[in-house]
């Protein structure tokens, strides 16, 4: 019954889409054949440990680990399971483990005074519920995603699309929303660049993370001010707590654009509470290609780096880390117009005005970002109370901005550079679980300061921001409630000149924020949860004073001084089925926005000394998001599973009762995956086809835009991939085929799309290599 139930819900979802225009992960790609095991040791002691429960979600039994702390178990299906480990003394450890083939996983516990206490008096054993939606990218699904942008890896979930400039920039878009209304916690680090730009995509390296969370809805009260759409958590690969070494190594080429990517990490652990690490990674390609031209100067460059140090003596944990983002990336030349007349024909033309060959070399116009992060952390476990936790980090940003054509008397300068300098502090108290509560309090702290060189697009400007927060938890059986409250308080000074006077206007943004709600498991089987949050976001300097060219987004941008605060009520509804061959997730939200700020076209185009260029004004409106996310998958027989998902969305302006511009078209996609027979020197090898539909948007006012909304398009895609042993490692290998048919098409939410097509078909190549010693 559950299994004819969510075929149906599967079914209705993809004809509505279809009819009012209208992802989890795709690594679930195995059958029921599988199996888990591994080794559970104490975190201090490096010793093994007996007794400890494995709870995996839907599947009844429950594993125990034998005397040398051993455990093993048969019948896994292929797709991510929640691993939760349990034994008595120690803290409770919860995973999301992706099974594609035969896993060994190995876990590490640590003592926890207060559990010990709870166990003695026998309190029941903490089941793990989740109350907001999200979703993890980890496992196979990240080795799939390497050499992409973290934009184009996120973009693979349902609910989750990008904003594009072109074939190199991409912005994740959460329901929606994106900008500074998903924040982005890189390394539990806020991400704090010039994010404001839609062409600003988030400077990190995905090659560092070995997880993805993105999680869905207002999350203000625990992540901080501005969240309102979301929050994307990057994590590395958990450092090694024992003595050794090991590491990994990626390498990713690309038909369509020559683009190489490689990546090295290494861990070195002398002594069990001592680890060292370095990693770096490379990305060079050339100009991309559509199925019927080459798209000059669209060409990327890019070298990373990271190290990080990590001591943990007993109930201590302290962390050191580095790291520096480098790259540039190339603009579209045929977005850049010289005169009005030519900025009409180039929209309305099928082709660019500009043409090419292919070549690695990068012209102007051009950006050239470079992002640093250093932080240092430290966790104490206080004796039967919780874990204390400071957390203080410094970025810096320098952006670079060169022009179609240089005014400058040194043609190697910059028309416009944007530094940046962020430091933040967080100090927050995590209490252990208690007569069935568990929650956390603490304060966080910003202070910004930004600085210009060249033609004027922003202001100079300082800000300092604060917040306190305060969430709580209470579980008992299969009901979880949960609650928070947050205050947050921001000061802005912007400093510029008008009329050859200097401006120095205070702003002074303050506001509480609260959260509730509330998990049931109706059965082991299906879970329902219903959250609530609210949140606000402060306008930012170039919402409030840009005005002028925005050169990498070939845009001519005016801000408003006179912009008020976002205020967003966001709900959801969400239902999972688990069962030992259906998995099935549904996600329903609305998301209520008053004084939502947002690009506007303005006509007609302004024509400036630098060429034409679109117009853009930031205006404020009442808005609503309102929308749905599915995924589902079923072993459908024996070596074959069927997954689909899909999105759909209305986004609403009732200020002018009009839809909203610039927002993601419905979209379904579905795959069909064979798991071919292993043998003795090729493991776990599959193959998967699957199409995406991206429907056109319609409904958009007239003369909302410089160019209609581009037609609906299907992309057919396939994957094949194995593991070849080699001399005790294995090198996992994956041959992956986008736009395998070559169609032409346009992307609504690509800013380019009034020139130039979506980039055509590619071949792809990845080799990851793990050792441990």
């Amino acid at each position: 019954m559950p299994k004819i139930l969510a075929y149906i819900l599967c079914f209705q979802f993809i004809v509505y889409c279809n009819m009012s225009n209208a992802q989890v992960d795709s690594t679930h790609t195995h059958g029921c054949n599988l199996s888990l095991s591994g080794i559970v040791t104490d975190g201090e002691s490096g010793k093994a440990l007996p007794g400890v429960i494995i709870s995996i979600e839907g599947i009844e039994k429950k594993i125990i680990t034998e005397k040398n702390g051993h455990f093993h178990t048969k019948g896994i299906c292929g797709r991510v399971y929640k691993v939760r480990c349990t034994h008595a003394g120690y803290k409770p450890i919860e995973v999301s483990l992706t099974v594609q083939h035969h896993t060994v996983w190995n876990f590490v516990m640590h003592a926890d005074t207060c559990e010990q206490e709870s166990v003695i008096i026998k309190t029941p054993l903490r089941r793990e519920i989740i109350l907001q939606p999200k979703n993890i990218i980890a496992g196979d699904a990240l080795l799939r995603s390497r050499g992409l942008s973290l934009g184009e890896t996120v973009a693979q979930l349902p609910g989750v699309s990008v904003l594009q400039t072109g074939p190199t920039i991409f912005k994740p878009v959460v329901q929606g929303l994106y900008g500074q209304r998903v924040l982005l916690l890189n390394n539990g680090i806020r991400q704090e660049s010039q994010q404001w730009g839609a062409e600003h995509a988030p400077e990190t390296d995905p090659f560092l993370y070995s997880k993805i969370t993105v999680i869905k809805g207002a999350s203000s009260v625990r992540y901080g001010s501005d969240a309102i759409g979301g929050v994307i958590l990057t994590d590395p690969k958990p450092m090694r707590d024992s003595v050794g070494m090991s590491g990994e190594a990626s390498l990713a080429t690309f038909s369509n654009n020559g683009m190489a990517a490689a990546s090295a990490m290494i861990d070195y652990s002398p002594i069990n509470t001592l680890t060292l690490r370095l990693q770096g990674s490379l990305r060079k390609a050339g100009n991309s290609a559509t199925p019927h031209y080459v798209l000059d100067n669209t060409g990327l460059h890019e070298k990373n780096y990271s190290c990080a140090l990590s001591w943990f003596p007993k109930k201590n944990k302290v962390e050191i880390f580095h790291s520096k983002f480098h790259t540039k990336v190339g603009i579209f030349s045929g977005s850049h117009i010289g005169n009005l007349s030519d900025l009409q024909r180039a929209i309305a033309s099928d082709t660019p005005f500009v043409r090419s060959g292919f070549t690695y070399n990068i012209d102007r116009p051009y950006q050239l970002i470079t992002h640093e992060l250093s932080k240092i952390s430290w966790q104490r476990n206080i004796k039967r109370a919780g874990a204390l936790r400071i957390i203080l980090a410094r970025q810096y940003n320098d952006r670079r901005e060169y022009d179609s054509h240089s005014y400058l008397s040194n043609s190697n300068d910059a028309e416009l550079q944007l530094r940046i300098s962020t430091y933040t502090g967080q100090l927050s108290f995590d209490h252990f679980l208690y007569k069935n509560f568990r929650g956390s309090i603490g304060i966080q702290a910003i202070q910004q300061a930004n600085a210009y060189r060249g033609r004027f697009f922003i202001p100079n400007f300082k800000s300092l921001a604060a917040g306190i927060f305060a969430t709580e938890q209470w579980q008992h059986n299969h009901l979880l409630l949960e609650a928070g409250i947050r205050y947050d308080y921001k000061w802005l000074q912007a400093f510029y000149y008008e009329n050859n006077y200097l401006q120095h206007p205070q702003f002074t943004f303050q506001n509480i924020s609260g959260m509730a709600g509330v998990a049931y498991e109706l059965t082991d089987q299906l879970k329902v949860s219903v959250t609530t949050g609210s949140g606000f976001r402060t306008p930012h300097v170039s919402e409030l004073f840009s005005n002028g060219v925005h050169h990498g987004a070939a845009a001519y941008e005016i801000g408003n001084k006179n912009l008020k605060p976002e205020n967003a009520l966001h709900t959801a509804l969400a239902a999972q089925l688990y069962t030992k061959k259906l998995s099935s997730e549904v996600t329903l939200y609305h998301n209520h926005i008053d004084h939502y700020i947002y690009l506007s076209p303005r006509f007609p185009a302004t024509l400036t000394i630098r060429g034409a260029f679109p117009t853009f004004e930031y205006t404020q409106v009442n808005a609503s998001f309102t929308g749905a996310d599915l995924w589902l998958q079923d072993s459908i027989a024996k070596r074959w599973v069927y997954s689909a998902k899909a999105s759909v969305l209305r986004a609403y302006n009732h200020t002018d009762d009009a839809h909203l511009i610039l927002t993601p078209p419905a979209r379904h996609e579905h795959s069909v995956t064979f798991l071919m027979p292993e043998t003795k020197k090729i493991k776990h090898p599959y193959l998967q086809i699957s199409i995406t539909h991206v429907l056109k948007k319609y409904n958009l006012p007239d003369s909302s835009d410089y160019a209609p909304a581009p037609d609906a398009y299907y992309l057919l895609n396939a994957t094949a991939a194995m593991q070849w042993p080699v001399s005790k490692h294995n090198i996992n290998i994956h041959f992956t085929v986008n736009n395998i048919l070559n169609r032409a098409y346009r992307d609504y939410l690509d800013r380019f799309r009034y020139y130039m097509h979506a980039p055509g078909r590619n071949f792809i190549i990845r080799l990851n290599v793990f050792f441990n010693s």
